[in-house]
């Protein structure tokens, strides 16, 4: 299966679109090419000219039964019972629908993959940080997605938890900061159990390829820039950590680029 991993939108309703086209798909049909599956890390919305559009785009997939996975970011939780920090209107019927979304588990906080190319990957918002993972117990890459899902719709706490960018504690998957949060936080440890891919806190500079100012030096020999999808990778402990926001929700131009992290394998589901 074609799994399509789709980095922070924004608000960039046309740029998302464009994607889907691209990829074969039919955004006013809600329709997605066979054996395709597409994961959206979240923040759709706030700062680009069409929040509402980006929402109501998504909502056609999954309400139709797509292969459409649609995760939450911070930008989300600021409006679905996370901490507030951000003031933008939105449309009231867009708000409706992420509190839907919320209620009813039609968005998650985290999904499994086992691909071809990276092994098994888990894919959230902004990340699990090695402390959070620890505390839930340590468990696989199904597990991790599985205890993070149980807090959809339930606790807003655990999953908008949001770390050093607002002094919240340990960070939530929604609120990890790359570079200072969570590649530290697991090149300390002695066992990475599984491989990441995240949005939320670019790395890397686009379209400069550069390595942002909060980036340790230790981090960034390690560093391997996509200037062509502007996505950026990491590997530590043998696991690799992709990053896919382009950095659309800062100061975006026409060079910057919404492309899809492309892989090959499947989305693993347990029984329960």
């Amino acid at each position: 299966m074609r799994l399509l991993v789709i980095g922070d939108v924004g608000g960039h309703h046309e740029r998302l679109r464009q994607l889907l086209v691209d990829a074969g798909a039919d955004p006013e049909g809600a329709t997605l090419p066979p054996e395709t599956h597409v994961v959206q890390v979240g923040d759709l919305i706030d700062r680009g000219p069409d929040s509402a559009a980006c929402v109501a785009l998504v909502d056609r997939f999954v309400a139709s039964g797509a292969a459409w996975t649609q995760l939450l970011g911070n930008h989300e939780g600021n409006r679905i019972g996370g901490r507030r920090f951000w003031d933008e209107p939105l449309d009231a019927a867009a708000l409706e629908t992420l509190q839907r979304w919320w209620r009813t588990g039609q968005a998650k906080l985290a999904v499994a993959l086992r691909t071809r190319e990276m092994g098994d990957v888990l894919v959230t918002h902004a990340g699990l940080v090695a402390q959070l993972w620890v505390m839930m117990g340590r468990p696989d890459c199904v597990g991790a997605a599985d205890r993070l899902n149980q807090a959809v719709g339930r606790d807003p706490e655990l999953a908008f938890s949001s770390g050093v960018l607002l002094a919240g504690g340990v960070a939530g998957p929604a609120w990890a900061d790359a570079a200072r949060e969570l590649y530290p936080s697991w090149i300390s440890t002695e066992l990475v159990p599984f491989g990441q891919v995240h949005g939320h806190s670019p790395v890397v500079a686009w379209p400069t390829g550069r390595a942002v100012r909060s980036v340790p030096w230790r981090l960034r020999r390690r560093l391997r820039p996509d200037p062509e999808r502007q996505h950026s990778r990491i590997d530590i402990g043998g696991r690799p950590f992709v990053c896919v926001d382009p950095g659309l929700g800062f100061t975006p131009t026409a060079e910057h680029r919404l492309v899809p992290l492309q892989l090959t394998g499947e989305v693993i589901v347990t029984d329960e």
